[in-house]
């Protein structure tokens, strides 16, 4: 074995073992000498302290000179210590007094918070949330899909009573003034209907095919005639009047809170009401639903609202400078991430059940843990071998076992040196 290979113990061993054979020299030379007598005593108590320490310690892990009878300590009780370790690092350094105790005093919702509060995580968070859910738009099926949703709409509308469609009509009509906003739109739209000249010829045609039908006699026909003729009765100035007439009473109806609007309201409100108790309405209602209900379109524009959705999402990488669907879920989580801090700064109570919720998931946690990691190392140390065994516990205790070998030189050339001194003591 080469010199620099031996450790310190060994060192010393054979330096004890040197000097035992030195004492042996100077003992046989000075048989008389009480001082080689005495060197050679504790030479050889130091020797006999050494080699019975080396065999102490190495019989933990072999055998040593192959002595069988208990020794290999280790390699022989490899089942017990690896128990006994799995143990350890379950009940001493990760028991469960530990773990609680550390829990309660671990500021698991100022952790989460700041965690949470990263824009990194944030966005971590977004990406998975986008990838679930383009997950499970590749395996929707639209078609099926529609179908169901479509159905629920149609049962849902056909469930409602008229009465209800009616007066829910009539509460979006008077909240935020939509009504007077549904008479003005309706007043405009009407005005540029009467405004045009169009309009203007179709009534001009209208008051000759009247006028002609009530003279229905010759007599009639020639006084019509000579009205005309004379511009006693202009058809083309009586519709100028008409449309002047209907554009002033049409802007007067777009007025907000004008008398005409009011009374219109007034009037629609009063005869709606009125005409839901008649039966005849109440029938023509339902009529009207049960047609509106069986021809729309609603599968079909389901369908395609939900297929456009599904390859927007699906192909919005491809086409980076537009704006994305991912780039506003994303935006919608950070804004829901910030409003959930903003609430537990202030909710008390909701911040007390989050942290009960948090202690109990991490205790959860890290008793499954405590488990696994038991498993962990009972797995580890169980498919070592003898060798690697015995090298794992000795190079984490190595100077401890030099010193043990060491001492024992040491303190058997001290007692040997006490024996001697005691022994040649003159009483």
């Amino acid at each position: 074995m080469p010199w620099k290979s031996w450790n310190k113990a060994d060192k010393t061993l054979l330096l004890a073992a040197v000097i035992f054979a030195f004492s042996i020299c100077v003992h046989h030379e000075y048989p008389g000498s009480l001082f080689a007598h005495g060197f050679m005593f504790c030479a050889e108590a130091a020797l006999v302290g050494g080699v019975a320490d080396w065999f102490a310690v190495t019989a933990l892990f072999r055998k040593p000179l192959g002595f069988p009878y208990h020794t290999a300590i280790l390699p022989r009780r490899r089942e017990s210590f690896i128990n006994a370790s799995t143990a350890m690092v379950q009940k001493e350094f990760f028991s469960r007094r530990k773990i609680f105790d550390m829990l309660h005093h671990a500021k698991l919702q100022d952790v989460m918070m700041e965690w949470i509060n990263r824009d990194d995580i944030q966005k971590a968070i977004a990406d998975t949330v986008i990838g679930y859910s383009r997950s499970l738009a590749a395996g929707i099926d639209t078609k099926k899909q529609a179908a169901e949703l479509g159905r629920r709409i149609r049962e849902e509308f056909s469930n409602v009573p008229s009465e209800a469609i009616l007066w829910r009509v009539e509460n979006w009509l008077r909240e935020g003034e939509n009504d007077h906003k549904l008479l003005a739109g309706i007043a405009i739209y009407l005005s540029n209907r009467v405004a045009s000249p169009e309009f203007k010829d179709g009534v001009e045609s209208m008051l000759e095919s009247y006028q002609r039908e009530k003279a229905d006699s010759r007599l009639g026909l020639l006084l019509l005639g000579l009205a005309q003729a004379t511009d006693v009765l202009n058809f083309e100035e009586i519709a100028g009047l008409i449309q002047k007439q209907l554009l002033t009473m049409l802007e007067e109806l777009g007025e907000k809170d004008s008398e005409l609007q009011t009374q219109l309201l007034e009037v629609f409100y009063e005869k709606g009401h009125e005409m839901v108790a008649v039966p005849e309405i109440h029938d023509t209602i339902e009529d009207v639903r049960r047609g509106i209900i069986g021809e729309l379109p609603l599968e079909e524009s389901i369908e395609h609202g939900i297929s456009t959705v599904i390859e927007r999402f699906s192909s919005e990488d491809k086409d980076p400078d537009s704006v994305s669907l991912r780039d506003g879920i994303a935006m919608v989580i950070s804004h829901e991430i910030q409003r959930w801090i903003k609430l537990l700064s202030t909710d008390q109570l909701l911040k007390k059940e989050l942290d009960k919720l948090l202690y109990d998931i991490s205790a959860r946690s890290a008793l499954a843990v405590q488990t696994m990691l038991g498993s962990v190392v009972h797995g580890v140390l169980d498919r070592m071998t003898d060798d690697e065994l015995n090298h794992l516990v000795y190079d984490k205790a190595e100077p401890d076992l030099l010193w043990i070998r060491m001492n024992g030189s040491i303190v058997g050339s001290g007692i040997g040196l006490a024996i001697f001194v005691l022994i040649h003591i003159p009483f």
